[in-house]
């Protein structure tokens, strides 16, 4: 009967082998439908941001005397809040964030009809009053203002410029927010207009 104590080894060992392989696979099963369900979640964030944008846009007043104005204001930069946080929380496409934000940039200055206050200055309202303490959207926001402020670039530089800033700002979410981060996204944005200069052989000096 010697032969038992060995045989019995190698069963409890193949045992532990076959418990192994059966938790790997259903790790690789969970993690599938995990990455089913973010996916899904993903395009959902996206179609209803875009309802939600197309009805905002569709309901704008005509006149800046119709009372609903400032009602207005506040849907269509809740929109941009929402949006923001669901790049935050990884729930939207950084590329697809990183498009809406670049349209935005060309305009941020500019009132969204004729005799409207400017885009930015009613931000910067909905900000101060209404999410004083979301200093993350204040950073990225306020390092958008200086891009769409600037005049020294092109469409191009803009665009690069909104990508290193949504870049960086992915960094920042994922690393915390850190008190110097205004001076940080102003450093990346210049950091990478100078990438892209080097890179297209261009010498501003």
């Amino acid at each position: 009967m010697d032969w038992i104590g060995p045989v019995a080894d190698v069963v409890a060992t193949l045992a532990v082998i076959a418990g192994i392989w059966f938790a790997y696979q259903q790790l690789k099963q969970i993690s599938a439908s995990l990455a089913l369900t973010h996916q899904a979640n993903t395009v959902n964030v996206v179609a209803h941001c875009a309802s939600r944008y197309e009805k905002v846009i569709s309901e704008m007043p005509q006149t800046i005397s119709d009372p609903n104005v400032d009602n207005w204001w506040y849907r269509y930069w809740d929109l941009y809040t929402e949006e923001f946080t669901f790049f935050q929380k990884a729930m939207l496409d950084p590329d697809i964030f990183e498009l809406w934000i670049n349209e935005l940039a060309t305009v941020y200055t500019a009132p969204p009809a004729p005799d409207f206050e400017p885009r930015n200055v009613r931000h910067k309202s909905y900000l101060q009053s209404t999410l004083p303490n979301y200093k993350l959207l204040h950073c990225f926001f306020d390092e958008l203002q200086r891009i769409a402020c600037s005049e020294d670039g092109s469409a191009e530089d803009r665009a690069w410029k909104v990508h290193c800033l949504v870049k960086r700002t992915t960094v920042d979410v994922n690393e915390g927010i850190r008190p110097n981060m205004a001076m940080q996204l102003t450093k990346t944005t210049d950091h990478c207009k100078e990438s892209k200069t080097h890179k297209n052989g261009i010498d501003d000096t």
